[in-house]
């Protein structure tokens, strides 16, 4: 069984030590750089597969793979964005576009656009990205551009007003991407993520709570590390939200505990800022403020550290948060520019 071939199965440690092999034989292999990264980022070590994925670009462009490398630019693109690197983020964007140049549509104009969707400065402007991409999954046959642009209009939709519509969406997304429909298996945590953040934003308790049931069964069951501590801290948000702080903060120290532990970035940084969210709720504030001290300055962890601010009288510094990440944002191009992950 080749590296890819273990990817789609499911067997990452099969797959890491495949490409691991494939790598020490030859450290141009741009393949086996690719399938070491996704495996790596898959069992929990982010940014060492991050660090992989991005020497792998550079060897598809050597060889002149331009569509693997665009796919790959987008992919870091995602990853710039959800750390809250803007900048960087807008790079590997722009690389992205222009390495399609020329081309016919193809996925990777579809994964662009569905990039572009998170970075949108409004629900509207999402939705014209999603569009776009569902049409290019369409005329291609890509399910996993379905998938994602399914997700990210249906999120929208809510935002929009239309919560039932794109409820539907997103609960169609969640089935196709759970039901062994994709390819890349970035898409389950996409639809994942994206839906729950739907749940949280309608205080949906009951759709939240069957999906994270079936999602944290599924990162169990698969051994999908990404999503099993991200899953748990939007979930929790819900809880704290509805006033079931018990069963809140069992799950953020379940996922705070969990082996998405070693994740850095958007990941850990999540279920601190919730738990930060919770003790402020509760009153507790400078153990919110030791959490906070560990990601305050992630996009996940605003409304908490202005919240903690604001308890303390400190309003100047409050302000000084929001503005800088207004500064942030609008230096993106869009009000999505630094969401959590997908």
């Amino acid at each position: 069984m080749s590296g890819r071939e273990a990817l789609l199965a499911g067997d990452w440690d099969a797959a890491l030590a495949e490409a691991t092999a494939a790598v020490e034989r030859d450290p141009s292999d741009a393949e086996a750089l690719d399938v070491l990264g996704e495996a790596l980022w898959t069992l929990g070590d982010r940014e060492a597969g991050i660090g992989r994925r991005r020497e792998a670009y550079g060897a598809y462009r050597r060889q002149g793979d331009r569509r693997r490398a665009a796919w790959l630019a987008v992919y870091l693109a995602g990853e710039s964005r959800i750390d809250g690197r803007v900048a960087e983020g807008n790079g590997w964007l722009g690389r992205a576009r222009r390495l399609l140049e020329g081309l016919d549509d193809a996925p990777e104009h579809g994964w662009i656009a569905i990039e572009e969707a998170k970075r949108a400065a409004s629900a509207e402007e999402t939705v014209g990205f999603a569009d776009r991409a569902l049409a290019i999954a369409r005329e291609t046959g890509d399910v996993d551009v379905e998938i994602c642009a399914l997700a990210q209009l249906g999120l929208a939709r809510t935002a929009l007003g239309d919560a039932e519509g794109g409820m539907a969406l997103l609960d169609e997304a969640m089935a196709a991407a759970l039901g062994g429909e994709p390819t890349e298996w970035l898409c389950v945590g996409d639809a994942c993520c994206t839906t729950l953040v739907a749940c949280e934003r309608l205080s949906d308790l009951p759709r939240a709570a069957d999906w994270c049931r079936v999602v944290v069964d599924f990162a169990e069951r698969r051994r999908y590390v990404p999503i099993q501590s991200w899953c748990r801290s939007i979930y929790a948000g819900v809880l704290t939200r509805t006033g079931d702080w018990g069963a809140a903060e069992a799950a953020l120290i379940e996922a705070l505990g969990s082996s998405a532990q070693r994740w850095r970035g958007g990941d850990r940084a999540l279920p601190l800022a919730r738990l930060a969210e919770l003790r402020l709720r509760q009153g507790r504030l400078e153990e919110a403020e030791e959490l906070l001290a560990d990601c305050e300055d992630h996009p996940a962890a605003l409304e908490a550290a202005v919240e903690l601010r604001l308890r303390r009288g400190e309003v100047d510094v409050a302000e000084a948060l929001v503005e800088r990440r207004v500064r942030v944002l609008g230096d993106a191009g869009g009000a999505e520019a630094a969401a959590a992950p997908e």
